[in-house]
């Protein structure tokens, strides 16, 4: 975990202690929202401005986790929880042969979705060999090891209704997965995209999943 940005949360007397304790018990604390946006408005910016839709879809994403208090905390390996004051995004990009690697994006307060855009495509570090031809393409800063993140991914190729993620056997400290599907036209010409909110029951509901759901709708 970074050293700094973050305040650490006494459990004791705090709000959540007694589902952040319950579950915290679980072999399998992870909890998964599914559901439907649409992002008819967004996709006609994205095209009329040209850019690509993905990075504007992770653009309101990014913000929208950052204003979500419970998106920004996290388990320590000592079973602590602290609670940063940013957090950043990181996502899944193809790679050569049909593999699939990582790319990193910072969140900055008040930038613009043209800015993020532009600052999404560029990559001042060498890729980082990973295991076998899995790459992870770093920013200054940002780097698959912070707790700091919030992880997305991209499935363009089917409009999902439910998503499973893979899970670590070493300590993940609760970081929310996000996944977005293939948006499809409605007979009424609305443009619909399924998204799915992955998080730690012990530090979030689906309230604050719900929360984070219909305010990415209003944004796109």
């Amino acid at each position: 975990m970074p050293e700094t940005g973050f305040k650490e949360i006494k459990v004791e007397g705090w709000k959540r202690e007694s589902v952040f304790r319950l579950y915290s018990g679980y072999a399998d604390p992870l909890f998964n929202i599914s559901g439907e946006i649409d992002v008819t408005r967004l996709r006609n910016q994205a095209r009329d401005e040209g850019l690509a839709f993905s990075k504007c879809v992770y653009y309101h994403s990014l913000n929208v986790c950052n204003e979500i208090e419970e998106f920004r905390l996290r388990i320590t390996k000592k079973g602590t929880v602290i609670l940063y004051d940013e957090v950043h995004g990181g996502t899944t990009v193809p790679g050569a042969g049909g593999t699939f690697g990582f790319v990193y994006f910072r969140y900055v307060e008040n930038q613009g979705m043209k800015a993020f855009c532009e600052q999404f495509g560029r990559t001042p570090q060498k890729p980082e060999k990973k295991q076998g031809s899995l790459y992870a393409t770093a920013q200054p800063s940002v780097k698959e090891s912070d707790g700091n993140l919030i992880r997305h991914t991209m499935v363009p190729w089917f409009s999902f209704s439910s998503v499973k993620h893979p899970r670590s056997a070493t300590h993940e400290g609760g970081i929310p997965k996000i996944a977005f599907g293939k948006f499809y036209e409605t007979t009424d010409a609305r443009i619909m995209m399924p998204v799915a909110v992955e998080a730690h029951h012990g530090l979030m509901d689906g309230r604050h999943a719900c929360d984070y759901l219909n305010t990415l709708q209003d944004r796109m």
